[in-house]
Formats: structure tokens, sequence, C-alpha cells
């Protein structure tokens, strides 16, 4: 088994990749990099405040960091309901530009599920844009299940 040296050197074994809640605001600030890109209209103050909001809600924020810096990060909150049971929603799942197709995706997502079993959830649970095709292939590719429509009314 030969093993790829990545463009700065290191190997894949050289990766030190851990999985954590990001909960004090400089945790989210140090994401912003990563998440800035999925959210191109919303600037860092509004970032926050939708923090600030959302953790009413219950909403977590985790990261992979890679020697202490965000490579890749999923936003969830815990939901209940009659068709998932009691589940983990996704809203955001984000990896860096510039690290992507790297397989920090596919271990963002599997460190999600292996967390979300510990505590006891059934499933993972999310919404993608109807024109996010590669996203859809990469979920289904990670075993997840196109199940509906989402329909959208603005008020």
């Amino acid at each position: 088994m030969t093993t790829e040296t990545r463009a700065d050197g290191r190997t894949e074994e050289d990766r030190s990749v851990e999985f954590v809640e990001l909960e004090t605001e400089d945790d989210w600030l140090a994401a912003w990099p990563v998440m800035e890109p999925f959210w191109p209209e919303m600037g860092r103050e509004e970032f926050l405040d939708y923090r600030r909001r959302l953790r009413d809600r219950e909403y977590q924020l985790f990261a992979l960091r890679e020697d202490g810096e965000p490579i890749a990060a999923v936003g969830v909150y815990p939901d209940l309901d009659v068709w998932y049971g009691k589940h983990v929603r996704i809203r955001d799942a984000v990896v860096a530009t510039d690290r992507r197709s790297e397989g920090f995706g596919r271990e963002l997502i599997k460190r999600l599920e292996d967390r979300a079993r510990e505590e006891g959830y059934e499933s993972l649970v999310l919404c993608s844009a109807i024109d996010r095709e590669r996203a859809h292939e990469f979920y289904e590719e990670q075993g997840m299940e196109r199940d509906g429509y989402r329909f959208v009314e603005s008020l």
C-alpha cells in the first residue's frame, strides 16, 4: 500500500484531526473562514448574531480541526418528530474550499454519526438545495437516502 504525500509534505498518517464542539465566540470566529463561502451574503458580525440566536434552539457547531485549525464544520440541533424519531438535524455542513476532496467531508459526517449514536439519536436528517447535485451525491455516498421534497413560501 502506498502513502500519498500532500502538497504540504505530510502524509495521511501524519494527519492529526480532532472533532470538537465549538462553544465560545472565539471558537466560532476561528471557524468563520471555513463557513464564509457557505454563506456569502453573511458577514462576520451577522455570523455571530446567528450563533447567539441559534444557541436558544440548542444549535451546536462542531468542527474538524487539524493542528488546532478548523478545516470543516457542521451545525446541528436535536429534533424529534413522528417520521424520524429522535434525530440530529444538520443545518450547515462545509469543508474549507482548499481542503475539499481530501476525505474531510466523509470524516465529518462519520464523527457526527458516531457522536449521535453515543447520545441515543436514531438518525441524521438534512435538507439540501435542489441545485446542489454534487452535495446530494456525496450524502448518498455516505449512506443517506433522499426521501422527500421541501416546499417554501416566503411571507
